[in-house]
């Protein structure tokens, strides 16, 4: 198959959890395997209810912050995992800023392993 995303992604490899909406008691625990400016990539212990809007909470610094989207697929691995597809969509010029930021933030960080 394809890949047909138009932007590139950068490993990324942490612990995020998906909620419901901001009052979510119950959020989802999620790996974050790679991201990119389109979205990321995740991995769970369970299907990722697909189609419908989710904010993504990843760690930065001690704030997590929150990226709006939808999980656009979700499939079984294997016997334990799934990898799901999570689209970003921001609300606003300044959501997209963010992300912008987070994803080159976590590129700075794999250049300067590899120069290291």
């Amino acid at each position: 198959m394809a890949d047909l995303r138009l932007y590139a992604r950068f490993e990324y490899q942490n612990g995020a959890s998906l909620h419901r909406d901001s009052e979510d008691p119950n959020p989802i625990r999620i790996t974050v395997v790679d991201i990119g400016l389109g979205g990321v990539q995740l991995s769970s212990k369970q299907a990722l209810p697909v189609a419908k809007k989710l904010q993504l909470s990843v760690g930065k610094l001690n704030e997590p912050i929150r990226f709006n989207g939808i999980v656009r697929y979700s499939n079984k691995c294997n016997d334990v995992t799934f990898l799901s597809g999570f689209k970003f969509l921001p609300d606003s010029h300044e959501e997209r800023a963010e992300i912008a930021e987070f994803v080159h933030e976590v590129f700075h960080r794999q250049w300067k392993l590899l120069a290291s």
